[in-house]
């Protein structure tokens, strides 16, 4: 993402390439830009409920979201979250079994941000690579930087909920998944055939 930093002006939407948030998701994304409330100090981001966002192939990683009067509190990354045999979501951590509400919303790393990320975004990365430098696995997380930039009052974050059903490619399994779900949704007129003509 810092390598398009001296290329964006406006506010811009950032999301993960193996993941179909559907139409809505960006009409809302679309809704702030217009409304021109992504600011300096106020971003925005599309969650999803839980339930919406699991694979049938295996557990997931998702930011557990708290929400309040639309504004995000907090983000907390949740590893190995999955359905038991009874439809319980849960997820596991240091060899326990958790519940989590089916309902919770999520993070799908779905961002409306403004240009003036990139300031944090440079210092945090710096920090993190002084820090990181001879771990080869370690990654630097976006929701990390904006949860702390939310902690240390320098930005809101609008949430914007939505109800359909997110797919993607977590496992190689899911790929008959998205493959017929994208195949539906052009049957239903939802989604062009062809995305360049």
């Amino acid at each position: 993402m810092l390598i398009a930093k001296n290329h964006l002006t406006n506010p811009f939407i950032v999301i993960n390439a193996d993941d179909f948030y559907g139409q809505k998701a960006f009409q809302k994304a679309n809704e702030l830009v217009q409304q021109e409330l992504i600011l300096a100090n106020r971003y925005g981001m599309v969650a999803y409920k839980l339930e919406n966002t699991l694979s049938e192939n295996g557990a997931v990683s998702r930011g557990i979201c708290t929400v309040e009067d639309e504004l995000l509190k907090l983000v907390i990354e949740r590893t190995n979250i999955f359905r038991d045999e009874e439809g319980i979501v849960m997820y596991e951590e240091e060899n326990a079994n958790f519940v989590l509400d089916a309902e919770s919303l999520v993070s799908m790393n779905f961002w409306i941000l403004h240009p003036s990320i990139f300031r944090s975004l440079e210092d945090k990365f710096n920090q993190f690579l002084k820090e990181n430098s001879s771990q080869l696995k370690s990654e630097f997380y976006l929701p990390k930087v904006i949860n702390d930039m939310i902690k240390e009052d320098q930005l809101e974050v609008i949430v914007k909920k939505s109800n359909e059903n997110w797919f993607g490619m977590t496992y190689p399994e899911d790929r008959e998944v998205v493959v017929n779900s994208i195949r539906d949704l052009v049957d239903d007129q939802k989604y062009p055939k062809s995305l360049w003509t």
